[in-house]
């Protein structure tokens, strides 16, 4: 029993000697009772109080040089990570055995930085599958010195890039800062300690992980404010802004006109600077698509690969920069949603797109026409997509950029028929501009048809809000299909046989047709039928302007030296204010009606082979020379239309009595 009794407490005492490394405990005090507490439990109590000054750890921690009380002006509860500190913090204690949290399992987290640096805020994840991988930097004293040299020191003295992101101070004397990415906190946790400043101190660092900040733009230099927030512009500073243009400059490619901005983060031009290349921010995406505007709008081709894009917004104004941008690659981004491509779907002329590597490729597994739908429906020319070549696009979903052929004249086909039409032409409007109609009955078939059609909207929205002149006396007859439902009164809107057709124009108002503003199409020419299109200008009662559109359907008549009409279409509709307006048609038609309708037809062809000044020139001739107008035709052609010139012949002609009587007969 004695024995026991002594070997007991010979392994007492070893195991008091082996404990006691720093000689700061006696027997005497390892025995002494610990105010109720026991000695299994005296370790991890005061393992749990280490940050705060509990346990032992409190006198200690007011030995350190670099004591913890630096930092009791953060109420962010941030984090010293300089290496001098954390030794201090493993001595405090070394009878617990080490937190888990603090060393761990050295082969799985020893370069995890995230379990070095404490409890990771709420809203912020690691950096595997994390939703976050910001970072606070924390200066104590920072305040006290000049941000510029601040930024500036830390950036010459850390071994990474880095661009402080909502550079701020908060009550006491602490400045603090964010940015991204754990290499760099890692980095800048290395420069504690490492920086000397004026009063021969060094410059503590502290570095913990961080929900991001709400704005997430690099300010700096920024204006300080006092409510402990700062905000900065999207605008480049030029020093940046130089930077990044001779960035470009060694990425771009002017033979083939490509820009080649993959994997920026590790661009050494940027490195050298100081700038974080990380394209996922709007104020640096946004910088560099103005330059590329500025300096070399023709690009097309631009790579954005591997710059981890989880949004497009940055590139928003794209197409306004780069209007001939025609191949573009944003594989191996986070893109999740199809969507983002509306941001750039302004470049009209992309035919080359990559987006393999993104998470909305997921979304198209095994649903390859749903994909190449949802890009086309954005970029309509693309032809390549992901490397595959696509089926070519159907025509009709393409937007027309091809400007229609400039109208053309008349069109008869033949000579004679345009003799034929022309002269046609001219007798009936003659007729048709008369107080009495009844000479047309010789110009229709014993079974013509007759119909009129009334368009009130046409032209109607380039009035500017004005009211248009009534189309009353033509509307009641206007056999209008969309207007007029019932049959019988369809029916009725016809008139049949050459007497019905002719009783009823009589019953339309007066006319005075101007032959100038005439246009021909011939559509059918056989020997047994013809169709022909007339379409112009004519005053109504003398004061009105009508633009109508006639549809003739014409045998030979007896003899076959005539037309005989069986099927005539009138299509009567307002003027628009480009022809009301254009070459004073009006005051021709009122002051000029008498010469007009005593066109032959051999002037009539005038219509379509001479332009509108040259038939005002005819008619001004005419007066002067008092030839009819076919004469006058025919001097001004042969004298190359040169008035004076004309002129001259004309009375050197007439002296000589060389012109024939029937030049003057109108």
């Amino acid at each position: 029993m004695a024995k026991s009794l002594f070997n007991k407490a010979v392994e007492d005492a070893a195991l008091s000697i082996s404990l006691r490394q720093d000689g700061s405990r006696s027997f005497k005090e390892f025995d002494k009772p610990d105010r109720g507490r026991s000695f299994r439990g005296q370790p991890r109590g005061r393992s749990r109080g280490r940050g705060r000054g509990r346990g032992r750890s409190s006198s200690h921690h007011r030995s350190d040089p670099h004591p913890r009380s630096h930092l009791a002006g953060d109420d962010d509860d941030d984090i010293d990570m300089d290496e001098g500190s954390q030794r201090s913090h493993s001595r405090y204690n070394p009878y617990s055995r080490r937190p888990p949290s603090r060393r761990g399992d050295r082969g799985s987290s020893r370069g995890d930085i995230k379990s070095r640096l404490g409890r990771v805020p709420d809203g912020a994840t690691g950096s595997q599958g994390n939703k976050s991988d910001w970072y606070k930097v924390v200066i104590p004293q920072g305040k006290k010195h000049d941000k510029d040299w601040l930024i500036k020191r830390l950036q010459n003295t850390c071994e990474e890039a880095f661009q402080p992101v909502s550079f701020h101070s908060f009550k006491g004397e602490s400045s603090a800062f964010f940015v991204e990415g754990s290499k760099v906190a890692e980095a800048l946790k290395r420069v504690s300690h490492k920086i000397t400043v004026k009063d021969g101190t060094k410059l503590i660092v502290s570095v913990r992980p961080s929900a991001p900040p709400q704005n997430q733009t690099s300010n700096f230099p920024v204006r300080e404010v006092h409510d402990g927030s700062s905000r900065g512009s999207d605008s480049l500073e030029d020093g940046t802004k130089q930077v990044l243009k001779d960035c470009l400059s060694k990425r771009y490619d002017i033979t083939t006109k490509a820009l080649d901005l993959s994997d920026l983060f590790h661009d050494e031009v940027l490195k050298l600077n100081n700038i974080q290349g990380i394209l996922a921010r709007y104020w640096l995406a946004s910088g560099i698509v103005k330059i590329i505007g500025e300096n070399c709008p023709e690009v097309q081709s631009l790579d954005l690969s591997n710059n981890r894009l989880k949004s497009l917004d940055g590139f928003k104004d794209l197409g306004k920069e780069t209007s001939n941008l025609k191949h573009i690659k944003i594989s191996n981004n986070q893109l999740r949603a199809v969507e983002e491509l509306d941001k750039i779907k302004s470049l009209s002329q992309l035919q080359t797109i990559s987006l393999d590597g993104n998470p909305l490729c997921d979304i198209f597994q095994d649903k390859q026409n749903s994909y190449i739908s949802a890009i086309r429906s954005r970029f309509p020319k693309v032809t390549t997509l992901d490397g595959h070549e696509l089926p070519p696009p159907i025509g009709f979903d393409l937007p027309s950029e091809e400007s229609l052929p400039a109208s053309k004249e008349s069109f008869f086909g033949d000579l004679a028929v345009k003799e034929m039409v022309l002269k046609f032409i001219e007798q009936y409007f003659k007729i048709y501009d008369t107080d009495n109609r009844q000479g047309l009955l010789q110009a229709y078939h014993d079974q013509a048809i007759f119909s009129m059609c009334v368009n009130t909207e046409a032209l109607g929205k380039d009035r500017g809000g004005q009211r248009a002149p009534s189309l009353g006396d033509y509307l009641k007859y206007s056999r209008n299909l969309k207007r007029v439902a019932d049959p019988e009164r369809r029916s009725s809107f016809l008139k049949h046989s050459k007497l019905s057709v002719v009783a009823f124009l009589n019953e339309l108002p007066s006319t005075k047709h101007d032959l100038s503003s005439f246009t021909v199409d011939v559509s059918l020419a056989l020997p047994s039928c013809l169709s022909f299109a007339v379409r112009g200008l004519f005053l109504e009662n003398s004061k009105t302007l009508r633009s109508f559109t006639r549809v003739f359907l014409a045998v030979p008549a007896a003899g076959g030296s005539a037309l005989s009409i069986i099927n005539d279409e009138l299509h009567i509709s307002h003027a628009s204010p480009s022809q009301v307006q254009g070459a004073a048609v009006e005051s021709t038609i009122a002051t000029n009606s008498t010469e007009t309708l005593q066109v032959s037809s051999a002037v009539l062809g005038l219509t379509s082979a001479t332009t509108q000044q040259q038939q005002q020139m005819i008619l001004q001739f005419a007066e002067r020379s008092t030839m009819n107008v076919e004469w006058s035709y025919k001097c001004l052609s042969e004298n190359n239309w040169n008035f004076e010139k004309a002129a001259m012949a004309f009375s050197s002609l007439k002296d000589s009595g060389r012109i024939p009587p029937e030049a003057f007969v109108k």
